[in-house]
């Protein structure tokens, strides 16, 4: 149980079952900062409506309440001055203001609000999204160490940054995808090269093991902006084609880093939306449906074409295909295909097979990604593969180079 606060029609303020989170004690904080204040403002973040979402999402809103409570102590933890001090309440967080400019506490309270409201409503959760009030009261400082002097409280300093893994130079390269139905390269996605080995980064297609501890979301988000530059040149050069661009599944796990991801993509040009598609990489298998819905609806409402890539023993592949993504299809890695760990081709071919069947039943294209020799291509394409794209077959390109015929006589050659 976390602390409640309750401020009286008298601007009094009561505590009920107080009970400690993390950190110092307030009052020992307020000792150390604020010897010569008298007064502090204070102000009360409290969730709304959550009785009428708790509802909406029915057996599933203890998680979802956890995070809806997790994101906005994070949120607001990483806004705090040099000074405040924040209070995990029942219903809510309190910030007590220990700054030194005295209209700051309103001002930066009502922007916290609307941020994190913003937030919520753009974060694509499929039922009502989570909403936040605020009311700021000075009261003395006596006052709020009787009520609130036992809690302990987190400050700016307290917080531990995130920690930002290895990102290596990286080169910007395009890998061409493949109608297999219409015979003609229709899309390129960009992929970001490791400069040092001269392969794709890995991870975004179950590779096991990845040599370089990479840091995904700030990959994912280079990939987004360079992919909106060479957007522009495309659109502007008149070559015509789509461009993928992928986003691995775990950047948009935590609200927070969705946001991260939402930030850029919110910043594409819209008039160019309609020739991107964005997919959802490295998708685990049994992944929990209530991330998926949210991330996939998030990018729905950024009206964006979105693509899903699932594991190849994925046992539910009917419940992604009626998400109503434009394609969905099985990222394979080389060990997967090659070697002494390679999945048994029999087992593999009736995997994609009957992911294939899910897929044409509800008219949605099934692609195959992964390092496919020409004559595996060719077996894809016979047991009901529509879309292709492999490195070994189409190498990687500098640019886009548009939608063009290429035959699937090509591949026995």
């Amino acid at each position: 149980m976390f602390v409640s606060l309750r401020v009286g029609a008298d601007g009094r303020m009561s505590l009920s079952m107080p009970e400690t989170t993390e950190f110092e004690l307030l009052e020992d904080k307020l000792r150390s900062i604020a010897q010569d204040r008298l007064e502090l403002d204070i102000a009360q973040f409290q969730f709304v409506g959550m009785d009428q979402i708790a509802r909406a999402y029915g057996e599933k809103w203890p998680v979802q309440k956890d995070r809806v409570k997790q994101v906005a102590q994070d949120f607001l933890s990483r806004r705090l001055g040099p000074k405040d001090l924040l209070v995990a309440a029942a219903d809510g967080f309190l910030i007590v203001y220990v700054g030194d400019a005295p209209d700051r506490s309103a001002r930066h309270a009502e922007g916290l609000k609307n941020e994190l409201n913003t937030f919520y409503l753009g974060e694509g959760a499929t039922r009502p999204p989570a909403q936040v009030s605020v009311r700021v009261r000075r009261a003395p400082k006596k006052e709020i160490v009787k009520a609130l002097g036992g809690q302990r409280v987190a400050m700016a300093s307290d917080i531990i940054k995130p920690h930002v893994r290895h990102l290596p130079p990286i080169d910007w390269k395009f890998q061409p995808v493949w109608d297999a139905r219409r015979e003609a390269i229709f899309n390129y996605y960009i992929a970001p090269v490791l400069r040092e080995t001269g392969k794709s980064a890995p991870g975004y297609r179950f590779d096991p093991n990845p040599d370089l501890d990479l840091d995904l979301v700030a990959l994912d988000e280079l990939s987004l902006a360079e992919s909106e530059k060479a957007l522009r040149t495309m659109v502007e050069s008149g070559t015509r084609s789509l461009l993928g661009v992928a986003v691995h599944s775990s950047s948009m796990v935590k609200l927070e880093t969705r946001g991260r991801i939402f930030g850029v993509i919110d910043k594409f040009n819209r008039d160019m939306l309609r020739y991107r598609v964005v997919q959802i990489a490295a998708t685990p298998v049994n992944f929990p449906r209530l991330y998926l819905e949210e991330m996939y609806h998030g990018l729905k409402q950024r009206h964006l074409k979105i693509a899903i890539s699932m594991s190849w023993n994925e046992s539910d592949v009917r419940s992604i295909a009626k998400l109503g993504p434009v394609a969905i299809g099985f990222a394979l890695s080389s060990s997967m295909l090659h070697g002494h760990g390679a999945i048994p081709t029999q087992e593999l071919f009736g995997r994609i097979k009957h992911a294939a069947d899910i897929a044409r039943g509800a008219k949605i294209p099934f692609y195959i990604d992964g390092d496919v020799s020409p004559a595996m291509a060719l077996q894809l394409r016979a047991v009901g593969v529509d879309i292709i794209s492999s490195p070994a077959v189409w190498p990687l390109t500098d640019e886009p180079l548009g939608t063009h015929v290429w035959e699937s006589s090509r591949l026995a050659a």
